[in-house]
Parts: C-alpha cells; sequence; structure tokens
C-alpha cells in the first residue's frame, strides 16, 4: 500500500470519530435532563444548543433548541421549552 493510501485511511478514522461542536452524549439523556427544567440550567447542563428557533402557535410562544446527538445516525435533539422557558417535551429525531 502506498503512503498516500495510508494517509487516506488515517483521515477517515479521524474525521469519523472527531467531536461535533454542541454535540451530545444521548446514551443517559433521560438522566440529564428533565421536564420543568429551565433552558439555563439545560445549557449548563449539556451545553449551548447547535441551533434554535421560536414558534408562536397563535396561544402561546414555544421556543426549541436543536443539538447534534453523539450517534452516526444525524439526528438531533429536540428540547420544546413552554412559555415560561420550562421543558416541555424533548426528543430525539
Amino acid at each position: 500500500m502506498k503512503k498516500s493510501g495510508i494517509y487516506m485511511i488515517f483521515f477517515l478514522l479521524i474525521s469519523c470519530f472527531e467531536k461535533r461542536e454542541n454535540e451530545v452524549n444521548v446514551n443517559n439523556i433521560d438522566d440529564r435532563i428533565r421536564i420543568g427544567m429551565t433552558k439555563e440550567d439545560l445549557k449548563k447542563e449539556i451545553g449551548v444548543p447547535a441551533d434554535s428557533t421560536m414558534m408562536d402557535n397563535n396561544k402561546n410562544k414555544v421556543s426549541i433548541y436543536m443539538y447534534y446527538t453523539n450517534d452516526f445516525s444525524d439526528y438531533r435533539l429536540r428540547v420544546f421549552f413552554d412559555e415560561n422557558d420550562k421543558i416541555k417535551t424533548y426528543r430525539i429525531d
């Protein structure tokens, strides 16, 4: 095998195990976050989200935080907040 092939394999291995910014280990997520937790407590526990959105559904404002997950599925951890900025629900999809 030529040196270029060895370098290519090494590069691919490194890129597969490189941690993305805002990535969350979801293996034990139910132990780390809970319904009713505030946005600030969530940020202290698992970090700043990769993305966030705000929706208005005519009755109240709902915000969503999205985090990258540590698996290779390209799923996101989505955390939904109520109008008081407390976790209403969360899911991985």
